[in-house]
């Protein structure tokens, strides 16, 4: 019975450490969070890894955007848009710019809007938070853009 007790700890352990390489992998694919205010958000996905790790991240978080342009006849990812979220009184919750296609923001459940602009051209969106729900809002310029 005791040899049996040894025998399942150590293959618990030996379980554990084997899964904390792809656990800290993942995490470490993922690019630091910041704060606006009380506001947490990250911004990134360049490259698979990174893009991979966000939006596996994103299942977590209430607030998930996406941003796209049209480059010929294709939606591509793109990065750098101006992105402001405002409240239903008009309050700036968040101001920040994208570091790459993706940003997740952690922002209280309620009703938000969402202006995000590149190359001089705002596309404007709601987004209704609500609690244990994970909201997604897409961008996408039909245009080819430049950050201005």
């Amino acid at each position: 019975m005791t040899v049996n007790l040894r025998s399942a700890a150590l293959v618990a352990a030996i379980c554990a450490l084997n899964m904390s390489p792809a656990h800290a992998q993942s995490a470490s694919s993922l690019p630091p969070v910041h704060h606006f205010d009380k506001i947490e958000y990250l911004s990134g996905g360049i490259g698979q890894d990174e893009s991979e790790a966000i939006k596996t991240e994103g299942k977590k978080w209430p607030l998930t955007m996406e941003f796209y342009q049209m480059d010929g006849q294709h939606a591509v990812y793109t990065a750098n848009a101006k992105i402001l979220v405002t409240d239903a009184m008009g309050r700036k919750v968040l101001t920040v710019t994208s570091d790459g296609p993706f940003m997740l923001a952690k922002l209280p459940a309620k009703k938000y809007s969402i202006e995000a602009t590149m190359g001089g051209v705002a596309i404007k969106k709601t987004a209704i938070l609500h609690p244990q729900h994970m909201t997604k809002v897409t961008f996408l310029w039909k245009q080819a853009l430049t950050p201005k």
